[in-house]
């Protein structure tokens, strides 16, 4: 996180130093052009620099926060010519959601290992040897074997169950951090199942860093576990959440 932080301070400063340059550039043709050839008339590019500065001003007190380009934005970006000023721009939001979301993550993971605090530690242990029972189950074999039909089905109701459960925890980790306040555990789920069959959390969830890493004992990519989740599968995905809720 620390080195997203440092990326998004070397574009802030690019960004800034473009613009001067840029502006610098435009002054010293308009003063080449007046002086030397005696046109007047350039002086009317005088218009860029000025254009390129505001647009620069609009998009830190505007665009940067909202971590969006406006229509606005861009026009004035466009009519200024600063184009690397504009690139490194939308760079800059890119790189703010990525930054974002590393933290959203991490407020997560916190809140979750703050509950799991609350827990006796022969609960703790409990959990955790069901976690290995699910994974050695459910872990692909290093041998080669051939699976009838039926077995083949079942792993892959399997792999899917994990999904629902990998993805229900992380809107119901989301809604915990949002209603930090909130104690009321009807509400809670409520918010949560919400949140499930609007999936407003779905693509947040897939561009997670870290999430091939906490599924890769199932040999799962992003693009097989986006397919199933689209699926639309929305009742399973619900009652897979109700079903493991107090193990999250």
């Amino acid at each position: 996180m620390k080195k997203q932080a440092n990326r998004i301070l070397l574009l802030n400063i690019l960004n800034i130093i473009f613009t001067i340059v840029f502006s610098l550039a435009i002054v010293a043709i308009i003063m080449y052009v007046c002086i030397s050839l005696k046109q007047t008339f350039v002086a009317v590019l005088a218009l860029l620099p000025i254009l390129s500065i505001v647009s620069l001003i609009v998009f830190y007190l505007i665009s940067y926060k909202k971590e969006k380009m406006g229509i606005t934005n861009l026009l004035l970006f466009m009519c200024s010519l600063n184009i690397f000023s504009l690139l490194v721009s939308f760079k800059l939001i890119t790189e703010k959601q990525t930054l974002d979301m590393l933290k959203k993550d991490k407020e997560i993971d916190k809140a979750i290992v703050e509950k799991t605090n609350l827990m006796a530690s022969w609960e703790i242990e409990l959990e955790k040897e069901k976690l290995n029972k699910k994974l050695s189950k459910l872990k692909v074999e290093d041998s080669p074997k051939r699976l009838t039909k039926k077995e083949v089905q079942q792993k892959n109701e399997e792999r899917k169950r994990e999904i629902y459960k990998s993805y229900s925890k992380f809107v119901y980790g989301n809604i915990l951090i949002n209603n930090s306040n909130e104690k009321n555990t009807f509400k809670l789920i409520t918010l949560t199942v919400e949140f499930l069959k609007s999936a407003e959390y779905l693509e947040k969830y897939l561009k997670q860093t870290k999430l091939i890493n906490e599924l890769k004992a199932f040999n799962w990519n992003k693009e097989e576990i986006k397919e199933i989740l689209n699926q639309n599968d929305i009742d399973q995905i619900i009652t897979t959440f109700k079903e493991n809720r107090k193990d999250f």
